[in-house]
């Protein structure tokens, strides 16, 4: 392939009969035709460059797309799509819609026509809207159905008096004061001079009323309270934020009898206390004054006369100096029945008429005389038990029927005095069993010996004939 040495790199191509030819590097400002020779870029084209990834033209004219006569740096004929944002250093300017759904950063926007934004808007100076709201004098900024803004009703300035209460009142009107250069500190009571409800809206909803009896109501359709005034929520909730001088969150009842109120309740977080949870406590100076009265925990566990402890049943009592706890109830009911979820069937039952059922009952009694078994274990002599029982008409350890009756029975007492007695009868079983082996051993040896006699007299006779 001599025909192709040469210096450089070079393009390879091939002619009419097929064969390959190299073409001639090209110039700058030139570029590749079809048919294989070097054609020149039009006027101006070489100022497009390459700056590492960049691509940079230095032509001081205008560039235009789609227009053959630009009138700006870029003046492009047709739409223009930008995925990310668009940042102007200057303003934007348009004749027609501006559809943002991403951002646009920029300095002034002047729109003649329609700007319409899908998210929100944040503008950090003023906004003007001169066409729209133009002339002299204050009016009001309405907004329609379509979340349009309109310019609303001019609103003649109240004449300006100085010193004059922030409000004016006359009749069921509330007019607002223009304020003065220096703040003013006096104030005025607002609201009705009639039996009118004193009403306010938002979102052109009646939302809070001041009844002509002083009952306060929030929501919709509040009536008056004819048996004095009272706070009402119809659909809506009360919320209490934040600690305070006292304690967390809190609402106090104020009987009269103390200073600080008679009854409490508050909501203690995590943040004052290692047990958060809903506090009922009676206020310093009030009767029987304490804290955690009742408490109710976040993980639901509750506790009368302590705080819930985090590794504590369900439900808690500290009785203090009291009786813990009592069931009233009627006859033939059941007072306390514990349901086991997994079996479907009461396991625990406690009747009103003082009778038990279970089917399990573990008593702890302390130490289980076994000690009756040791070896240096004192039993009592066989002849003296039985005058102890004949005498007292019950075993040693056992409580007479009189007291049983009177008092009732002490199950672990009478379960561990059961034992140890019936232990002590093996006792005894075992002392007649070492008695009747002697015995029995005597008697043994007694009859081997009459054996012995029986054969010798039985010999001797048969001797004699």
């Amino acid at each position: 392939m001599s025909n192709l040495a040469g210096t450089g790199s070079r393009v390879l191509m091939t002619d009419a009969n097929g064969k390959l030819i190299s073409l001639p590097a090209g110039n700058a400002g030139q570029y590749l035709q079809a048919d294989g020779t070097w054609g020149n870029l039009p006027g101006g084209a070489t100022s497009w460059s390459l700056n590492g990834s960049n691509l940079i033209n230095t032509n001081s004219g205008n560039i235009g797309i789609g227009n053959s006569n630009p009138q700006y740096k870029l003046d492009v004929l047709g739409s223009m799509r930008i995925s990310n944002d668009l940042y102007v250093g200057g303003g934007i300017i348009t004749s027609q819609t501006v559809n943002a759904t991403v951002k646009i950063n920029a300095g002034d926007v002047l729109v003649s026509n329609n700007l319409n934004v899908s998210g929100s808007t944040s503008m950090s100076g003023s906004l003007t809207l001169a066409s729209m709201i133009g002339g002299t004098g204050n009016y009001q900024l309405l907004i329609n159905s379509n979340g349009q803004l309109l310019k609303g009703p001019k609103k003649d300035p109240v004449e300006c008096v100085t010193g004059a209460p922030q409000w004016y009142m006359g009749g069921n009107n509330v007019l607002p004061i223009i304020n003065q250069p220096t703040p003013l500190v006096q104030y005025a009571d607002i609201g009705t001079c009639d039996a009118a409800d004193f009403i306010l809206k938002s979102n052109d909803s009646l939302r809070q009323w001041i009844k002509p009896d002083g009952t306060i109501g929030f929501g919709t359709g509040i009536s008056s309270n004819s048996g004095g005034p009272e706070y009402r929520f119809k659909k809506g909730a009360l919320r209490l934020q934040s600690m305070n001088s006292f304690g967390g969150p809190q609402i106090v009842w104020d009987g009269g009898a103390s200073p600080y109120g008679d009854w409490g309740i508050e909501y203690l977080p995590i943040s004052n206390t290692n047990t958060p949870g809903l506090n009922f406590w009676k206020p310093t100076g009030s009767f029987n004054s304490f804290n955690y009265l009742f408490f109710i925990a976040d993980d639901g566990r509750v506790s009368v006369g302590n705080v819930t402890n985090p590794s504590s049943a369900r439900f808690n009592i500290d009785a203090w100096n009291g009786n813990a706890f009592k069931i009233l109830s009627e006859n033939a009911t059941t007072s306390i029945d514990i349901y086991n979820k997994n079996t479907n069937r009461s396991e625990f039952v406690v009747k009103s008429d003082g009778k038990v059922y279970a089917r399990e009952i573990f008593v702890q009694v302390g130490m289980f005389p076994d000690y009756v078994f040791a070896k240096d274990y004192a039993l009592q002599n066989l002849k003296e038990r039985k005058r102890y029982i004949l005498d007292n008409k019950h075993l040693p350890g056992m409580p007479t029927a009189s007291e049983v009756e009177k008092e009732g029975a002490d199950l672990g007492k009478i379960q561990k005095s059961s034992v140890q007695n019936l232990e002590e009868v093996y006792l005894y079983l075992f002392q007649q069993e070492e008695k009747y082996d002697a015995l029995n051993e005597k008697y043994q040896n007694l009859k081997e010996e009459l054996e012995t006699i029986k054969k010798e007299i039985s010999k001797s006779k048969s001797n004699e004939k």
